[in-house]
């Protein structure tokens, strides 16, 4: 008895359908747990929102906007600082002339499918900013406004 032969077009699309089926199951077991993956890069770490709120109040966490300066003009954490990740390579010396030494740094951007944060976050440790002081709060400004976490504010100023 002889199997009916499978076209290359056909394996390939079996394929495709297999790994996008796999990669919306991943990404859905990733929404619903608790923590998820961590999307911090190797050697920070993530943030809980009862941790950054604790660090703000105080004052052992600066928190770094990663958005665009219009999105942070439009709203953000009262004082937050805005670093665009997007604009990072203009401004290196930003880094060294803006940050304080005592602080952890907390990278923020829209929310978890933003990888802003993570990237800004990989760049402060590029500039040679120790990676045990950077970490990333990867829900984002959706959570901040979702849950009031932190005092809001509008505007260009911290």
């Amino acid at each position: 008895m002889n199997k009916p032969r499978l076209s290359w077009a056909q394996v390939f699309r079996q394929a495709a359908i297999l790994f996008l089926v796999a990669a919306a199951l991943g990404l859905a077991a990733n929404q619903l747990r608790p923590q998820g993956v961590s999307w911090a890069p190797r050697g920070t770490s993530e943030i809980t929102p009862a941790e950054m709120v604790a660090g703000m109040r105080a004052g052992r966490i600066l928190l770094i906007d990663a958005r665009s300066s219009e999105n942070y003009a439009r709203g953000h954490a009262a004082g937050a600082v805005n670093f665009p990740a997007r604009e990072k390579n203009q401004h290196p010396d930003w880094v060294h002339a803006k940050l304080p030494l005592d602080q952890t740094l907390v990278v923020y951007c829209q929310n978890a499918q933003c990888l802003e944060s993570r990237d800004l976050a990989e760049f402060l440790v590029s500039q040679g900013i120790d990676p045990k002081r950077i970490s990333v709060f990867s829900p984002g400004w959706d959570k901040f406004q979702g849950q009031s976490l932190l005092p809001v504010k509008t505007g260009a100023e911290p």
